[in-house]
């Protein structure tokens, strides 16, 4: 719902909408049927998909005929994993244009940042600063083959939706023009960062209707999709109990994390974030501790004490007051 509301409501979003994700278990699982109903609810039409890695130049091949043309969604196909990064992050927050390089020229044109972008994929793994930016529709069916359902109430859904369309649009803009008449309410307190515009309109239109937050998946999927964070986030915990307010050097992180005190939590975070590096001390605090320098974990800080130690560059966990309830 949340989708189709978007991609109707766009052109009366003052700002930046999040991306949808459409991730499933294996193979004819029903992403791709998903995603096409959405488009034509909204739209009238099905919808092209453009099978897109996520790679930075394949990224720009898919981006601009979609924003070139004025097309209202756009569907990148078959993503691979861990997919997101400066690139696509930029273009879910482009407001109110979008301008990146021409590939192969050094044209840099400026475009009406108008288009929703949908991804597709099997068990997709998300970078933590994409995972913010994306609402997350999981599909797992409970049959070894899903190819071979067939106890649907509609077994041709494309083609009835195709036929209903105009009543589903309709019902679509009624729920948009009756959460305006009711005075937009506010259901969830908490804004969603970057999407403030989005959230009050169609966050806020859905949870009004359903009394369900359609961004909830994003946190309860987060580990999940980005294991990193979740590494990070067992690692604090692991230097939390060796150290705790107390200053540490990447070598005293190195000795303590590989000591018998070490828990297999602590010891596969550090696999984690190395990404199969080898652990040193030079290794462990240019791969983990320098990349995280200021990023908070259960109310913690990483942060450096003193970048001019003769013991090289110092760290101290430092943990943060709390603010209105959760501050994980």
């Amino acid at each position: 719902m949340a989708a189709v509301l978007t991609i109707v409501a766009r052109y009366a979003i003052d700002g930046p909408v999040p991306a949808f994700m459409a991730d499933a278990s294996s193979q004819a699982s029903g992403k791709g049927l998903l995603i096409q109903i959405t488009h034509i609810i909204a739209t009238g039409r099905p919808a092209s998909a453009m099978p897109c890695s996520g790679e930075k130049e394949e990224l720009r091949r898919a981006i601009f005929p979609v924003l070139l043309e004025g097309r209202r969604a756009g569907w990148m196909d078959e993503v691979a994993s861990p997919f997101g990064g400066g690139a696509f992050n930029a273009l879910t927050t482009a407001w109110p244009t979008y301008s990146d390089r021409v590939t192969r020229t050094s044209t840099t044109p400026e475009l009406p940042a108008l288009s929703c972008w949908i991804i597709s994929g099997n068990n997709i793994r998300l970078s933590a600063d994409t995972t913010r930016r994306t609402l997350v529709v999981r599909l797992e069916p409970a049959v070894d083959r899903p190819e071979d359902r067939s106890d649907f109430k509609h077994q041709h859904l494309r083609s009835w939706v195709q036929e209903q369309q105009p009543r589903l649009l309709a019902a679509a803009l009624t729920i948009l023009r009756a959460f305006h008449i009711a005075g937009r309410p506010t259901v969830f307190s908490t804004p969603i960062g970057s999407y403030e515009a989005w959230d009050a309109m169609v966050r806020q239109a859905v949870g009004w209707v359903m009394g369900v937050d359609p961004m909830a998946p994003r946190n309860a999927m987060a580990a999940m999709v980005d294991p990193r964070r979740r590494a990070w986030e067992d690692l604090v915990d692991e230097l939390w109990g060796m150290f705790g307010t107390g200053e540490f050097t990447a070598r005293d992180a190195v000795v303590e994390l590989g000591g018998s005190q070490a828990t297999e939590a602590g010891a596969m975070a550090v696999e984690e974030l190395m990404g199969g590096k080898a652990v040193t001390p030079r290794t462990f605090a240019t791969t983990v501790l320098s990349a995280h320098r200021g990023v908070v974990a259960h109310g913690l800080r990483l942060e450096i004490a003193n970048p001019h130690s003769n013991r090289g560059v110092v760290f101290r966990l430092a943990r943060l007051p709390k603010h209105g309830g959760n501050n994980d």
